[in-house]
């Protein structure tokens, strides 16, 4: 009895640990892999003057003509491995809501940082991290003290990298049902329970139905979460 007890406790555990792992790679490790972003927007901003001290190095930046009044200018931080961006800003903004687009050296985008801060530095921004590798940035400003509306920028994934993503879904999906349905046929026939199952074809097709269907919400709630349109 014991034994029957420890095969179906590890049976349990498998199919608990195959569903634990379909969630992570379906919403961690395939977007990262396949759904890379695409940019349309503001271009790099013109730098102004470099800096060096002794913990590291920023080069001092200009936005936008139009943001300027708001933002005189903001500094690109590379101090011990790390990326930051600290704006200066008008004495008599309170609140300010940007997006950052950071660039690799290759002028891919990175990500879209978005911030809401309410300023308590005087006439400067706390340091917002970015990723490591950002080369360059781009500022887009949304709302100054609930004012002031920005520019678009438009954020959406690669068609092919978003097809991949759906065929590795529905891989998954089909792979965790198989292993699922014969966990679930071992803990059936240990205790002789008999509960008809649906054939191998039909489950491996449900499933596959259910991956690409999970898929597709996740890449809508990229879309949603990253901002297709940060800026209405």
């Amino acid at each position: 009895m014991f034994d029957l007890i420890s095969m179906c406790v590890e049976d349990v555990l498998v199919m608990l640990s195959t569903v634990i792992l379909f969630v992570w790679l379906l919403g961690r490790v395939y977007p990262r892999l396949t759904l890379r972003k695409l940019f349309k927007g503001a271009v790099a901003d013109r730098g102004a003057r470099r800096m060096v001290f002794p913990e590291g190095r920023a080069v001092v930046y200009e936005p936008a003509l139009e943001m300027r009044r708001f933002v005189p200018c903001y500094a690109l931080i590379k101090q011990d491995g790390c990326v930051y961006i600290k704006c200066r800003v008008h004495r008599r903004v309170a609140f300010l809501r940007y997006d950052v687009s950071a660039f690799d050296g290759r002028g891919r985008l990175l990500d879209v940082v978005s911030v809401r801060e309410r300023i308590t530095e005087e006439g400067a921004t706390h340091a917002v991290r970015l990723p490591s590798g950002t080369a360059y940035v781009s500022l887009t400003l949304r709302k100054v003290d609930r004012v002031y509306t920005g520019r678009n920028v438009i954020l959406g994934y690669s068609p092919v990298g978003i097809a991949v993503y759906v065929v590795l879904a529905a891989l998954t999906a089909a792979a965790a049902a198989w292993i699922l349905r014969s966990n679930l046929a071992e803990i059936l026939s240990t205790f002789r329970v008999r509960i008809p199952l649906s054939g191998v074809k039909g489950t491996l097709l449900g499933a596959a139905a259910v991956g690409v269907g999970c898929a597709a919400w996740i890449v809508s709630r990229y879309h949603k979460l990253a901002g297709k349109v940060l800026n209405r």
